[in-house]
């Protein structure tokens, strides 16, 4: 797997394609059934089921914590399971479209298990906010990064 990104586009209907470079490196392969969730309003993130059910155990065996609460919270408000139609488009949900800003033109983010939609202009907000200091690059020297 390359972390990259993607153009693509939310037509009239709402129907988000993925892209078929992106498809192919999911672990799970193509799957029938997607989670689509945010974790906090910016962006929609879209797991393979397979892989978010994971990560729901882990949470649901996880001790009671006020930080999993408000997860919890923002899982559910903008949670939903989406089924691709036969050309492999989803819906994204009406409450993350909303939120994030998503329509028409779109920037799709590979990450290690999941991909996340963004709308291009909170993306660059996002990324001109908050770019790497020398706290966060000495950490990721920690991890292993020399870049």
């Amino acid at each position: 797997m390359i972390f990259c990104n993607q153009p693509a586009k939310i037509d009239d209907k709402f129907r988000l394609r993925i892209p078929a470079q992106f498809r192919r490196d999911w672990p799970e392969g193509v799957e029938e059934k997607y989670f689509v969730t945010s974790d906090d309003g910016k962006r929609a993130q879209i797991y393979q089921l397979p892989v978010w059910e994971r990560i729901e155990k882990m949470l649901l065996d996880a001790p009671l914590h006020p930080s999993k609460v408000k997860l919890e919270k923002f899982i559910s408000a903008y949670g939903a399971v989406v089924t691709p139609d036969p050309q492999g488009r989803i819906v994204l949900p009406n409450r993350i479209r909303a939120k994030a800003k998503l329509s028409g033109d779109v920037v799709i983010l590979e990450k290690k298990d999941r991909f996340e939609v963004w709308n291009e202009q909170i993306l660059d907000s996002d990324l001109d906010e908050g770019p790497l200091d020398l706290d966060d690059r000495t950490n990721l020297v920690g991890l292993g990064y020399h870049g």
